[in-house]
């Protein structure tokens, strides 16, 4: 993975780059979201669906009002969990390694087991003593995918991704706030400092609370995808005309009155299949007006 960068020039790289600092609030809350989307279909053998990132970025804009967070951020820190979770179950599927729950870390039984697996896999080396602290959602959101699909990034892949992980973001506690360095969007404004309150009613810190956190989320982000998906349709179901409906049925040869009627009804709703009218040559339009007709009539 080469050579391990010193904070501040890897920060100062991420800053320029436009990558998002995470702590792990903000991965707490973005797991309870993809765990509720996941659970409600919004996954498939394909990946992700469109609607689940555009959920997941509005319900982590609604937690953290003051970061900008954008789709690429979220899809950002999935490759990143990809990376940890295709390593630690590499590893633990070798002799002599085991997860401790306690620490929230890769465990080994002795020095020769890691210099071993670490010979013969360089990358793994950044996960001596690496704390995950939601090493247990990572399993949940990146178990289901194949090896060699969709969750088969690399190390490079994931410093390309979002640079270090929440442990080492840059972050300090003050009277009770942590202060986050957070990105505008990309438009080259530059950083901003934005506070996050700890006591967030929708993220708690502690690990004890977790469930409770997914718990509260639930319930909001089922009905934020419901309702993004009833918007997303309703903007892409536009009217066709009916002035040019009518025009182009009565084009039309050899239909009854009653069959045009209810063709102008298909037409005006599907907008697609008038289009498909319009481009097929007049002789072949009576076949595509009753087919239509048959689709929406039975």
């Amino acid at each position: 993975m080469g050579k391990i960068k010193k904070k501040n020039q890897k920060e100062g790289n991420e800053n320029d780059r436009g990558y998002l600092n995470w702590n792990i609030e903000m991965d707490r809350a973005l797991a309870a979201v993809l765990i509720q989307l996941l659970n409600s279909g919004n996954k498939t053998d394909g990946g992700w669906k469109p609607i689940a990132y555009s959920t997941a970025t509005e319900a982590m804009r609604m937690q953290f009002p003051h970061i900008s967070i954008t789709k690429d951020n979220i899809k950002n820190r999935l490759k990143v969990w990809k990376i940890h979770y295709a390593f630690i179950t590499d590893m633990l599927r070798q002799s002599g390694f085991t997860w401790d729950y306690t620490r929230n870390t890769i465990s080994f039984t002795d020095e020769n087991v890691w210099k071993t697996y670490v010979e013969a896999n360089p990358g793994a080396i950044k996960y001596r003593n690496k704390v995950i602290e939601n090493w247990d959602d990572i399993v949940t959101i990146c178990g289901s995918e194949k090896a060699n699909g969709e969750g088969a990034e690399t190390a490079a892949d994931a410093e390309e991704a979002n640079g270090d992980d929440a442990g080492d973001t840059n972050s300090v506690s003050l009277e009770g706030t942590r202060v986050v360095d957070a990105l505008n969007s990309p438009n080259g404004v530059g950083i901003r400092q934005a506070k996050v309150r700890l006591s967030s009613t929708l993220v708690n810190p502690l690990p004890s609370k977790k469930s409770k956190t997914k718990d509260t989320l639930a319930s909001a982000i089922a009905k934020m995808a419901a309702s993004l998906e009833k918007y997303m349709l309703a903007s892409s179901k536009k009217e066709s005309d009916p002035r040019e409906v009518y025009e182009e049925v009565c084009k039309v040869p050899e239909l009854e009155e009653m069959e045009c009627l209810k063709a102008c009804q298909c037409f005006m709703d599907d907008v697609k299949a008038f289009s498909m009218l319009k481009s097929l040559p007049i002789e072949r339009r009576k076949g595509w007006v009753l087919l239509t007709i048959s689709r929406h009539f039975t």
